[in-house]
C-alpha cells in the first residue's frame, strides 16, 4: 500500500524526525508512512555546524503541505514540532 504521508528532508545537517513517538526513517531525502486519519505530531532534533541550513516540507498529503527552512545557529542544534492532520 502507498504511504499517505511524506515529508522531504534538505540540507547539510543530521537530522532526526518522529511522527508521534516513532521514528522516521529518511531514504533519499525523503520519509513516509501510513498514517490513519487522525491528528500527528511531527518532531525533529538536528545537528550541525553554525551556518548550516535545512529544509522540511510535508509532501503528502496535499491537505497537510507545510514548508520550513532553518539556518542553524552557534549553538549548532535545532529542534521543532509540526502539527499534521491526516
Amino acid at each position: 500500500m502507498p504511504s499517505n504521508f511524506e515529508v522531504a528532508v534538505g540540507g547539510n545537517a543530521l537530522i532526526r524526525m518522529f511522527i508521534d513517538d516513532s521514528p522516521l526513517v529518511i531514504n533519499a531525502g525523503t520519509a513516509s508512512a501510513n498514517l490513519s486519519p487522525g491528528e500527528y505530531v511531527l518532531s525533529w532534533v538536528v545537528l550541525g555546524a553554525p551556518g548550516d541550513t535545512y529544509s522540511i516540507e510535508i509532501t503528502k498529503p496535499a491537505t497537510a503541505a507545510w514548508k520550513t527552512a532553518v539556518t542553524i545557529d552557534t549553538a549548532g542544534k535545532d529542534a521543532g514540532i509540526h502539527w499534521v492532520e491526516i
